[in-house]
């Protein structure tokens, strides 16, 4: 997998969400599992809605078009509560998506995952 990453991060729950996107991009769902609350929400905008962290894992193994290829990550901020990273995924058809995930944390202290709200965009990226 090509993973370009200029994204420097101070913060240990912009590290968190960075760390999960790398593991889910990576297919390593041990890793994945460790961040996500049992009752883990997964909505992709417009598209689709999980719940719970056994219908997440499920889909993310059954459906390949989830696991990259490639991915740049662009940004990624975090407050107590929230976070969001943002960049390019190359999916397996090879078409690069512009997308932009926003988190909601279990609590400042717990760097868990309740729900993430996925928007994908189709980009002209070529490589």
């Amino acid at each position: 997998m090509n993973i370009e990453d200029f994204t420097i991060i101070n913060d240990p729950r912009a590290q968190a969400v960075h760390d999960f996107d790398i593991a889910f991009y990576n297919h390593d769902m041990e890793t994945v599992i460790r961040f996500l609350e049992p009752d883990f929400i997964w909505e992709i905008a417009g598209a689709d809605r999980l719940e719970g962290r056994t219908a997440f894992i499920n889909e993310a193994i059954k459906n390949p078009m989830n696991w990259g290829i490639g991915i740049t990550f662009e940004g990624v901020l975090a407050s107590r509560t929230q976070a969001a990273a943002w960049g390019f995924f190359q999916a397996q058809a090879r078409l690069w998506m512009a997308y932009a995930n926003l988190y909601e944390l279990v609590d400042a202290d717990e760097l868990r995952i309740k729900k993430i709200t996925t928007i994908y965009h189709p980009s002209t990226r070529t490589t």
